[in-house]
């Protein structure tokens, strides 16, 4: 990576006020992404579907809705649902959340997108969608834990094999390869940040270039930055190695920060986040993660880093990973409030 490199992107940009998706979906979808989706090139355009014709298994309403439920009835649904046709009715690949909130909001029509799929290639997209709204376990049950985990392992092993499948033109549009990509990679990312959290076993630390680990992350989500519009781009200004410092948990509390403050910027029209990374002294390796689209007050900068902050799992977990990346590395981790948006610091210190 060349001094103040960028990967898949702009600038940081003020915040505007701007279109996004329910909170619920940890991946945005601003509003050039529908457009992209209804144009002719893009070959799917987004219809209202009346929710009498629409089947499918919807998921248990549970209190945990409500945010979605909330937002629907001020905004509508700002993120189509896939379904595929079957006869007269259309089945619900991806967006049973969505459907159990229509109908607790008794909608008329909702907007979908109709893919045509095998059933082999509906069946991974819905595992791709049940990864993100499975049920979390609670982090003090170890065997519910390691259940879990173990969910996760298969559903990414036939995600992984569905995937490869449409890259070799198996039919699914560019756009669906990038969803299961997207929830591939956050779910491999989730199982270590909650392995370096419970300060688990991993692999014996291997010397590399920060530059290269920090590809790695930024590569491992663009995908999900294809789709929500979002930018992420390193900035390294000096030659730096992982010597000293575990290059499997430097993944692992990277993306966590990655998947801490990207919620913060849903809102925000191109936002972009970048991950500094420096030597804070001959004996510390400093990484930022700064973003400058969505100011945050103090006192959510003080419980950032806290287990029980707001947000959704992903985002604790993400958080809690960041922190322990620093601790691992008799280091500090915390979070500041910037004039437009947020930075979030980790310090290392090398062992020798």
């Amino acid at each position: 990576m060349s001094d103040s490199s960028e990967v898949l992107g702009d600038p940081l940009e003020p915040t505007v006020a701007r279109e996004g998706l329910p909170r619920h979906y940890r991946m945005r979808a601003d509003r050039h992404y529908v457009d992209q989706l209804d144009a002719a090139s893009a070959g799917q355009a987004v219809r209202m579907i009346p929710l009498a014709a629409l089947s499918g298994q919807p998921a248990e309403p549970s209190p945990a809705l409500r945010p979605l439920i909330e937002s629907i009835r001020l905004h509508g649904i700002l993120h189509p649902l896939l379904v595929r046709r079957r006869d007269s009715q259309y089945v619900v690949i991806a967006g049973r959340r969505r459907l159990v909130a229509a109908q607790i909001l008794q909608l008329s029509a909702v907007p979908c997108l109709v893919q045509e799929a095998t059933d082999g290639e509906a069946a991974a997209l819905a595992a791709a969608d049940n990864v993100r709204i499975g049920p979390a376990a609670a982090a003090n049950d170890n065997a519910s834990l390691v259940g879990v985990e173990i969910a996760i392992a298969t559903h990414l092993a036939s995600i992984g094999k569905c995937a490869d499948m449409c890259g070799q033109g198996f039919g699914l549009q560019h756009q669906t390869l990038d969803l299961l990509k997207a929830h591939a990679w956050r779910a491999a990312r989730l199982i270590e940040a909650r392995n370096l959290i419970a300060g688990g076993r991993c692999a014996a630390p291997r010397e590399r270039s920060i530059s290269s680990i920090l590809d790695e992350v930024i590569d491992g989500f663009s995908p999900e930055c294809r789709l929500s519009g979002v930018t992420i781009r390193a900035d390294i200004r000096e030659p730096l190695s992982s010597a000293g410092l575990h290059d499997n948990q430097l993944v692992a509390g990277i993306s966590g920060a990655l998947l801490a403050v990207l919620p913060l910027v849903e809102h925000a029209v191109r936002p972009s986040v970048v991950i500094k990374a420096s030597n804070s002294n001959s004996h510390e390796v400093m990484i930022e993660v700064l973003q400058n689209s969505t100011p945050i007050a103090a006192h959510i900068a003080d419980d950032f880093l806290d287990g029980d902050r707001h947000g959704d799992d992903a985002a604790r977990i993400g958080a809690g990973a960041a922190k322990a990346l620093a601790e691992a590395h008799d280091g500090h981790a915390i979070v500041e409030p910037l004039p437009h948006g947020s930075r979030l610091t980790i310090v290392m210190k090398r062992r020798s």
